[in-house]
């Protein structure tokens, strides 16, 4: 059930002729192929629920497990529990054309604590950059050991739970903005518009997108130009 409400976001949102593709990763619970992700005494009798289901939709999505890519028939487990060692852990990337020139990295990390409560599970670390683009002084660069450093960890972390907690919200004010354009909706039905009633339509729909559609404030993009 959980892999077919997380299709539709994965598999993209329209913006204008492009497709936004959000290449998701974490612990899935399951592994792509019993025999390369699961060490233990008898791999074939490991409970794989949920295996097939995600395979299909990411396979829908064009998005791949881009660690297998790399590891090619190695092994890398993420999560050990007894005698049992499994790569649960994995981002799943975008292959169409759009991403053609990125470049992917990924580390299985150890060092790297970002769970406040103890976890038996490692940190995957993805790195993605663009082939193509400004070289010498004209490109921005960023020091990649500031990431051990503990203090910029605490706030990468504390980032990441704020936007987690703005997202919640924008959540919560997107239903309730999408029922009131509901309302607007029946009574521009039943009784006809004017431009008050016009005007606050506009106004709901600029705010839902707005709302629905963060992503677009990142690249740059106006939201109200998100086709419905």
């Amino acid at each position: 059930m959980f892999f077919r409400k997380a299709a539709p976001q994965t598999e993209g949102r329209r913006h204008a002729h492009h497709i936004i593709k959000t290449g998701p990763g974490g612990d899935w619970n399951c592994v792509p192929d019993v025999t390369l992700d699961v060490q233990s005494e008898n791999p074939l009798n490991y409970s794989n629920a949920g295996a097939e289901i995600l395979a299909q939709h990411m396979q829908r999505a064009e998005l791949v497990d881009i660690h297998r890519e790399f590891l090619g028939v190695k092994r890398c487990p993420t999560r050990k529990e007894g005698n049992t060692a499994t790569r649960l852990d994995r981002w799943y990337v975008p292959v169409d054309g759009a991403h053609e020139d990125t470049l992917w990295s990924v580390q299985v990390r150890d060092d790297l604590v970002w769970s406040e409560r103890p976890t038996d599970h490692s940190l995957v670390l993805l790195t993605l950059e663009k082939g193509e683009g400004a070289r010498g002084h004209h490109r921005r660069t960023v020091r990649e050991n500031l990431i051990f450093k503990l203090e910029v960890q605490d706030m990468i972390r504390d980032k990441v739970e704020e936007a987690a907690s703005q997202r919640k919200k924008d959540e919560a004010r997107a239903r309730a903005t999408r029922a009131a354009l509901i309302v607007i909706n029946k009574v521009i039905a039943t009784r006809g518009t004017n431009d008050k009633v016009s005007r606050n339509r506009t106004e709901l729909m600029r705010t839902l997108k707005h709302l629905e559609h963060p992503e677009l404030e990142l690249q740059g993009r106006s939201p109200t130009t998100v086709d419905k």
